[in-house]
Protein backbone atom coordinates (compact mmCIF):
# COMPACT_ATOMS: atom_id res chain seq x y z
CA UNK A 1 0.00 0.00 0.00
CA UNK A 2 1.03 3.21 -1.11
CA UNK A 3 1.83 5.92 2.32
CA UNK A 4 2.67 9.43 2.19
CA UNK A 5 4.17 10.12 5.12
CA UNK A 6 4.04 13.61 4.64
CA UNK A 7 1.42 14.82 7.80
CA UNK A 8 -0.03 17.01 5.16
CA UNK A 9 -3.40 17.32 7.01
CA UNK A 10 -2.30 17.44 11.07
CA UNK A 11 -4.22 18.16 14.22
CA UNK A 12 -4.34 22.18 14.85
CA UNK A 13 -5.37 23.40 17.93
CA UNK A 14 -5.60 26.93 16.42
CA UNK A 15 -9.53 27.74 17.10
CA UNK A 16 -10.69 31.37 15.43
CA UNK A 17 -14.55 32.29 14.65
CA UNK A 18 -15.47 32.60 11.24
CA UNK A 19 -14.77 30.75 8.11
CA UNK A 20 -15.88 30.00 4.76
CA UNK A 21 -16.49 27.07 2.12
CA UNK A 22 -16.24 27.65 -1.29
CA UNK A 23 -15.50 25.74 -4.35
CA UNK A 24 -14.45 28.85 -6.90
CA UNK A 25 -10.85 29.31 -7.42
CA UNK A 26 -9.62 32.08 -5.45
CA UNK A 27 -6.56 34.19 -5.54
CA UNK A 28 -4.36 34.93 -2.75
CA UNK A 29 -5.52 38.22 -3.01
CA UNK A 30 -8.98 37.66 -2.76
CA UNK A 31 -8.31 35.24 0.09
CA UNK A 32 -6.69 38.74 1.97
CA UNK A 33 -10.13 40.25 1.34
CA UNK A 34 -11.74 37.60 3.10
CA UNK A 35 -9.31 38.07 5.56
CA UNK A 36 -10.36 41.53 6.09
CA UNK A 37 -14.67 40.91 5.99
CA UNK A 38 -13.31 38.79 9.05
CA UNK A 39 -12.85 34.98 7.94
CA UNK A 40 -10.04 33.86 9.67
CA UNK A 41 -10.46 30.23 7.99
CA UNK A 42 -11.27 28.04 5.37
CA UNK A 43 -12.73 24.90 4.12
CA UNK A 44 -11.24 23.11 0.31
CA UNK A 45 -13.34 20.93 -1.69
CA UNK A 46 -10.22 17.97 -2.66
CA UNK A 47 -12.94 15.52 -4.45
CA UNK A 48 -15.73 15.43 -6.27
CA UNK A 49 -18.25 12.71 -6.23
CA UNK A 50 -18.00 12.91 -10.02
CA UNK A 51 -14.60 10.92 -9.60
CA UNK A 52 -11.61 13.00 -9.68
CA UNK A 53 -9.21 15.53 -7.63
CA UNK A 54 -10.81 19.11 -7.16
CA UNK A 55 -7.52 21.13 -8.46
CA UNK A 56 -9.35 24.16 -7.47
CA UNK A 57 -9.99 22.79 -3.84
CA UNK A 58 -6.26 22.14 -3.72
CA UNK A 59 -4.45 25.41 -5.26
CA UNK A 60 -7.17 27.36 -2.58
CA UNK A 61 -5.56 25.70 0.08
CA UNK A 62 -2.18 26.89 -0.93
CA UNK A 63 -3.26 30.03 -1.52
CA UNK A 64 -5.18 30.46 1.72
CA UNK A 65 -2.12 29.89 3.62
CA UNK A 66 0.20 31.81 1.60
CA UNK A 67 -2.32 34.95 2.45
CA UNK A 68 -1.55 34.18 6.18
CA UNK A 69 -4.51 31.72 7.06
CA UNK A 70 -3.29 29.79 9.75
CA UNK A 71 -6.36 27.31 9.64
CA UNK A 72 -7.28 25.49 6.64
CA UNK A 73 -9.44 22.35 6.05
CA UNK A 74 -10.13 20.04 3.18
CA UNK A 75 -13.13 17.83 2.30
CA UNK A 76 -13.39 14.84 0.46
CA UNK A 77 -17.12 14.47 -1.44
CA UNK A 78 -16.88 10.34 -2.27
CA UNK A 79 -17.09 8.84 -5.32
CA UNK A 80 -19.11 6.05 -4.53
CA UNK A 81 -20.00 4.38 -7.85
CA UNK A 82 -18.38 1.04 -8.95
CA UNK A 83 -16.27 3.09 -11.61
CA UNK A 84 -14.87 4.84 -8.71
CA UNK A 85 -11.57 4.34 -7.80
CA UNK A 86 -11.71 2.57 -3.93
CA UNK A 87 -11.66 5.04 -0.84
CA UNK A 88 -8.44 3.98 -0.23
CA UNK A 89 -7.16 5.27 -3.67
CA UNK A 90 -9.48 8.29 -3.58
CA UNK A 91 -7.77 9.75 -0.56
CA UNK A 92 -4.17 8.86 -1.55
CA UNK A 93 -5.25 10.65 -4.95
CA UNK A 94 -5.92 13.60 -2.52
CA UNK A 95 -2.79 13.66 -0.39
CA UNK A 96 -0.71 13.51 -3.82
CA UNK A 97 -2.14 16.03 -5.16
CA UNK A 98 -1.63 18.35 -1.43
CA UNK A 99 2.10 17.35 -2.19
CA UNK A 100 2.27 18.16 -5.38
CA UNK A 101 0.76 21.69 -4.71
CA UNK A 102 2.88 22.06 -1.33
CA UNK A 103 -0.50 22.71 0.37
CA UNK A 104 -1.20 21.65 3.80
CA UNK A 105 -4.52 21.60 5.95
CA UNK A 106 -5.04 20.33 9.24
CA UNK A 107 -8.01 18.29 9.01
CA UNK A 108 -9.62 16.43 6.06
CA UNK A 109 -13.32 15.33 6.30
CA UNK A 110 -15.28 13.11 4.53
CA UNK A 111 -18.42 14.48 3.40
CA UNK A 112 -21.45 12.07 4.16
CA UNK A 113 -24.49 13.71 1.93
CA UNK A 114 -27.21 12.48 0.14
CA UNK A 115 -26.71 12.38 -3.26
CA UNK A 116 -24.41 9.63 -4.53
CA UNK A 117 -24.37 6.86 -1.86
CA UNK A 118 -26.28 3.79 -2.50
CA UNK A 119 -29.35 2.37 -0.45
CA UNK A 120 -27.27 -0.31 1.28
CA UNK A 121 -26.10 1.25 4.92
CA UNK A 122 -23.79 -1.70 5.32
CA UNK A 123 -22.03 -0.35 2.41
CA UNK A 124 -21.66 2.89 3.16
CA UNK A 125 -20.55 2.38 6.62
CA UNK A 126 -17.94 0.39 5.59
CA UNK A 127 -16.58 2.67 2.58
CA UNK A 128 -16.41 5.42 5.51
CA UNK A 129 -14.75 3.53 7.83
CA UNK A 130 -12.14 2.28 5.07
CA UNK A 131 -11.71 5.88 4.23
CA UNK A 132 -11.27 6.66 7.45
CA UNK A 133 -8.76 4.08 7.99
CA UNK A 134 -6.53 5.14 5.11
CA UNK A 135 -6.52 8.91 6.37
CA UNK A 136 -5.50 7.35 9.78
CA UNK A 137 -2.94 5.50 8.07
CA UNK A 138 -1.07 7.76 6.04
CA UNK A 139 -1.21 10.53 9.52
CA UNK A 140 -3.49 12.77 8.38
CA UNK A 141 -6.04 14.12 11.10
CA UNK A 142 -10.02 13.85 9.69
CA UNK A 143 -13.33 14.44 10.56
CA UNK A 144 -17.32 13.91 9.19
CA UNK A 145 -19.10 16.39 7.39
CA UNK A 146 -22.81 15.45 7.25
CA UNK A 147 -25.96 16.54 9.24
CA UNK A 148 -28.55 14.36 11.13
CA UNK A 149 -31.05 13.64 7.98
CA UNK A 150 -28.07 12.76 6.01
CA UNK A 151 -26.39 10.87 8.45
CA UNK A 152 -29.81 8.69 8.83
CA UNK A 153 -30.30 8.37 5.23
CA UNK A 154 -26.63 7.02 4.55
CA UNK A 155 -25.56 5.09 7.48
CA UNK A 156 -29.07 3.23 8.80
CA UNK A 157 -28.98 6.43 11.90
CA UNK A 158 -27.90 3.98 14.71
CA UNK A 159 -24.18 3.66 13.31
CA UNK A 160 -21.88 5.26 16.24
CA UNK A 161 -18.35 4.13 14.84
CA UNK A 162 -17.30 7.75 14.05
CA UNK A 163 -18.27 9.79 17.11
CA UNK A 164 -14.52 9.87 18.28
CA UNK A 165 -14.14 12.00 14.79
CA UNK A 166 -14.58 15.70 14.94
CA UNK A 167 -18.35 16.74 13.66
CA UNK A 168 -18.43 19.55 10.84
CA UNK A 169 -22.02 19.95 10.98
CA UNK A 170 -23.96 20.70 8.19
CA UNK A 171 -27.23 22.68 9.37
CA UNK A 172 -27.89 26.06 7.53
CA UNK A 173 -29.78 27.85 10.33
CA UNK A 174 -28.26 30.95 10.46
CA UNK A 175 -26.94 31.23 13.99
CA UNK A 176 -23.31 31.15 14.79
CA UNK A 177 -23.67 28.33 17.84
CA UNK A 178 -24.69 25.11 18.38
CA UNK A 179 -27.82 25.54 19.65
CA UNK A 180 -30.30 23.55 17.69
CA UNK A 181 -28.09 20.42 18.18
CA UNK A 182 -29.20 16.97 19.18
CA UNK A 183 -26.89 14.68 18.99
CA UNK A 184 -26.77 11.63 16.73
CA UNK A 185 -24.26 9.14 15.74
CA UNK A 186 -22.62 8.95 18.96
CA UNK A 187 -21.53 12.83 18.22
CA UNK A 188 -22.33 14.50 21.58
CA UNK A 189 -21.07 18.20 20.07
CA UNK A 190 -20.02 19.56 16.54
CA UNK A 191 -16.61 20.50 16.15
CA UNK A 192 -17.87 23.52 13.81
CA UNK A 193 -20.82 24.62 12.61
CA UNK A 194 -21.85 25.23 8.76
CA UNK A 195 -24.98 28.02 9.44
CA UNK A 196 -25.34 29.20 6.43
CA UNK A 197 -25.45 28.51 2.49
CA UNK A 198 -25.45 30.69 -0.74
CA UNK A 199 -23.29 33.60 0.79
CA UNK A 200 -21.02 35.95 -1.01
CA UNK A 201 -17.99 37.98 0.20
CA UNK A 202 -15.24 39.85 -1.75
CA UNK A 203 -16.40 38.41 -5.01
CA UNK A 204 -16.48 34.78 -3.48
CA UNK A 205 -19.63 32.67 -3.46
CA UNK A 206 -19.50 30.49 -0.13
CA UNK A 207 -20.78 29.07 3.00
CA UNK A 208 -20.33 30.29 6.49
CA UNK A 209 -19.43 28.40 9.12
CA UNK A 210 -18.28 29.05 12.52
CA UNK A 211 -16.51 27.07 15.88
CA UNK A 212 -15.88 28.33 18.98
Amino acid sequence: MLRFVVFLCLSSSVLAGLGLDAVQYIAPKTFQCLAGNGFSFFAGRLWQRYNYVDNNGVLNIANARSAGFKEIYGYIYPCISSDCPPPEGQVQAVLRALKANGASCDKIFIDVEQPGWPSNSTFNQDFITRMGSELDYQGAAWGIYTNEDNWKAVTGGKWTKMKNQPLWWAEPNNNQDFNGYYPFGGWRMPYMHQYQTDSSSCGVSLDRIWHP
